[in-house]
């Protein structure tokens, strides 16, 4: 596999809530400078975020049925 030593860094993130303060973009942190505790929490959440999708998008699932278009 060949590397490109031109890749961007990581995306740029908005400051959403910052309604008194200057609008800035900030670099996303990367994930290795998360703390552990982030780190796991998010994995959970992510986890059981596919889980829950997988076990909504079984057939006959009635579950989301009311956001169908």
């Amino acid at each position: 596999m060949k590397r490109v030593g031109n890749l961007p860094g990581p995306a740029p993130q908005l400051d959403l809530f910052g309604d008194d303060r200057p609008r800035t973009i900030v670099d996303t942190p990367a994930w290795p400078d998360l703390p552990a505790e982030t780190r796991a929490t998010l994995t959970g959440l992510m986890a059981r975020l596919i889980i829950e999708h997988a076990d909504g998008s079984r057939a006959g699932s009635t579950r989301e049925a009311g956001h169908d278009l």
